[in-house]
């Protein structure tokens, strides 16, 4: 669909100033619904969406939990490098707390998730934020 086909055709004539304005106004309409309209249903859409909540959830504790491997991995290199090793009480201790410091991050990304998402909603049903922003940030995913 192109956008020639809202535009005002200048050989409608001299039909008056009314018709003119109203040919205009309708192409404008026409315009808004094939341009916005479809973004503002998408993002009515994705207001509420438990969904799209979840996938972004899913996404942030995979992200905690690549952060934590590569940590591990980038400590075991160091111990290595050096000639260290850690007895079997000290990695007992050194996994429990990373165990507690993984799950305490994979609790506060869920945590800042649902809160992102509350606000964003909130923002989209009061109007303070701009549509295509809520679109193509929060969008798809939130």
């Amino acid at each position: 669909m192109g956008y020639g086909e809202f535009l005002v055709d200048p050989s409608w004539g001299n039909s008056g100033a009314a018709d003119t304005y109203g040919k205009i106004s309708r192409a404008q309409w026409n315009d808004y619904k094939a341009r916005f309209v479809p973004i503002e249903d998408k993002l009515i859409e994705s207001i509420g969406n438990e969904q799209l909540l979840g996938e972004q959830i899913s996404r942030n504790v995979n992200s905690v939990n690549l952060g934590f491997s590569s940590a591990k991995v980038g400590s075991d290199q160091k111990m290595r490098m050096y000639g260290t090793q850690l007895t079997g009480e000290q990695k007992n201790a050194s996994n429990r707390q990373t165990n507690l410091s993984q799950n305490l991050a994979t609790i506060d990304a869920k945590n800042l998730t649902r809160l992102a998402k509350k606000e964003r909603d909130m923002q989209s049903m009061a109007g303070s934020v701009s549509t295509s922003a809520q679109v193509n940030t929060g969008n798809t995913n939130v």
